[in-house]
């Protein structure tokens, strides 16, 4: 009867894989419900420990197990790793709260909210390795057997996995280098949806590196769909970024000067010679002087930044 249970929870789980469940518990690992990352943390226990079992390795058929497995036990060690420093921390502090008392026991067992960059690397990198033919494969692969540290533990829970490797692709294949690019621009987009993503983005230099992406892709004919992404791109981080990307990309990096540049020094047919680029980037030129109105509203018009909207 034991392994008849054994067999059915292995089957079960391999179900549930197939059909993303265990993509979703990853995703959820953002949420900022602590019930909802509890449930996710016990949700990828299980399958961690379905991935484990005995009767999962002689399912033949399950012949994603092994690297689906080795995403799981890679982020189930970065959470241990985080965790362990979080407990030190608390130790350390001198917050005058003996350890032994409700908050610190509350502390300790406060599941960490992972920013939504990392949760949806994850859950991407996991959908892609259950498909062989993905064109991905190779890449999301290649990127978990690199991690040596702690055992193999993901350890870039709050940074940019991958995207710097992926978008500055040293690949000899164009079309291979095109491919790796356009996903880390996409993962880069659905994963930037609050102002702590971006904090995370800022501080790896991103905005700037795709802005002076964008002035290559300009002259390159067969970069028309990278472009088309780019602007996508650079539009997301405007309206999910809050205060934090308007501050950054407007004032800091002047991006009104360098989108009035875009269209001035270039013949905006050779650009953007098609009506749907030409639409999506008055949409981020709209977006981007919306977002400084909506920022900048209160200063005094006598205030010296308002030079930054005037050019």
């Amino acid at each position: 009867e034991d392994l008849a249970q054994r067999q059915a929870f292995s089957t079960i789980a391999r179900r549930l894989c197939d059909r993303g469940c265990i993509a979703l518990a990853i995703a959820s690992l953002s949420s900022r419900c602590p019930l909802v990352r509890k449930v996710a943390v016990a949700i990828c226990g299980l399958f961690l420990r379905a991935l484990q079992m005995i009767e999962s390795q002689e399912m033949k058929s399950w012949r994603e197990r092994p690297q689906q497995e080795m995403i799981m036990a890679s982020l189930q060690r970065g959470l241990a790793v985080r965790r362990a420093m979080q407990i030190k921390k608390i130790e350390e502090a001198d917050t005058g709260v003996e350890l032994g008392s409700t908050n610190a026991s509350k502390q300790r067992f406060n599941v960490t909210m992972l920013p939504a960059l990392s949760a949806v690397f994850l859950a991407k990198a996991l959908l892609i390795v259950s498909r062989p033919s993905d064109d991905m494969y190779g890449a999301m692969n290649k990127y978990f057997l690199r991690l040596n540290d702690y055992h193999g533990a993901f350890q870039d829970c709050f940074g940019l996995p991958a995207f710097l490797s992926l978008y500055c692709s040293s690949s000899d294949d164009l079309t291979r280098c095109r491919t790796e690019r356009n996903w880390a621009l996409l993962a880069l987009k659905d994963g930037a949806v609050d102002e702590f993503c971006y904090r995370i983005i800022s501080q790896h230099h991103v905005p700037e590196l795709i802005m002076s992406s964008f002035d290559s892709l300009c002259d390159q004919l067969g970069g028309r769909s990278e472009l088309s992404l780019t602007i996508d791109v650079i539009q997301c981080l405007i309206q999910s970024g809050g205060s934090r990307s308007a501050t950054h990309l407007i004032k800091r990096l002047g991006l009104l000067s360098w989108l009035h540049g875009v269209i001035s020094w270039r013949n905006i047919s050779s650009v953007l010679p098609y009506a749907t680029l030409k639409c999506k980037f008055l949409g981020l030129i709209s977006t981007a002087v919306e977002s400084y109105c909506n920022e900048y509203s209160t200063l005094d018009s006598s205030d010296g930044d308002q030079s930054v909207f005037l050019e």
